[in-house]
């Protein structure tokens, strides 16, 4: 297998729909979706995991939040690359796959592209986004999780810290950066997300959980230095 697509979910309703198909239309076919369920309740949600049960692995279990269940899925993942896809979000198009592919034979633990942000809320947020591994991420995430496949055998050794609500990718990403863990960078479009998401709130919150992470994973001089640059960036996009 290919690739394993994971998609985490909990009351999603309609728009699941979408963000299955749109992984089902690929022309390349060499794939698996994953979908860990926090046991969702309502109606059609629970309509549309029956309609695709008999040709997706859906994983019903209560967890602790959204890496928490992306932890769970990957130990079930069978294929050799994972890209994670939002309950709301769909591939840019059908030939997604097809193109990652051309990829994969290349030296790499993280292949990186481009994902389109749709329904902005928050100016500070780009229509497009590219994901790249770049010295910039010590200051702010450089990549998209959606606009980004990673080797499942990397990620098995890599994984989401639990105990983050909103950045556990983050973290993972810096993880990299500070690893210099091999790269592909490509001008392939992965996917189209909704920025309606937690993470583009800019709350106090969000900022919080960054210093915590950093304090974390960080050397102590970068550390020191992000603290007043994440109260900046707190300040700017709050005001």
């Amino acid at each position: 297998m290919t690739f394993s697509i994971v998609i985490a979910t909990f009351n999603p309703g309609e728009k699941l729909d979408n963000a299955i198909q749109s992984i089902l239309n690929q022309t390349f076919k060499d794939f698996e979706i994953v979908i860990q369920d926090n046991n969702s309740t309502e109606k059609n949600t629970l309509e549309i995991l029956g309609k695709y049960k008999d040709v997706i692995s859906i994983h019903r279990a209560k967890d602790k939040g959204i890496y928490d269940a992306f932890n769970h899925a990957i130990s079930k993942c069978i294929g050799q690359w994972v890209m994670f896809l939002g309950a709301d979000d769909v591939l840019n198009n059908q030939d997604v796959l097809k193109s990652i592919h051309e990829y994969t034979h290349l030296k790499s633990a993280l292949i990186l592209g481009k994902i389109k942000n749709t329904e902005i809320q928050n100016h500070w947020v780009p229509e497009n986004f590219q994901s790249q591994m770049t010295s910039s991420i010590v200051w702010r995430n450089t990549i998209h999780q959606q606009g980004c496949c990673y080797s499942r055998d990397w990620l098995k050794h890599h994984p989401f810290p639990t105990h983050t609500r909103i950045l556990g990718d983050y973290a993972v990403h810096l993880q990299a950066y500070l690893e210099k863990t091999p790269v592909i960078e490509t001008n392939l479009t992965f996917a189209i997300c909704q920025a309606n998401g937690i993470s583009k709130n800019f709350n106090k919150e969000l900022y919080r959980e960054e210093l915590t992470m950093k304090k974390e994973i960080l050397p102590l001089h970068f550390y020191l230095l992000n603290w007043p640059w994440v109260k900046f960036k707190y300040w700017m996009k709050s005001s």
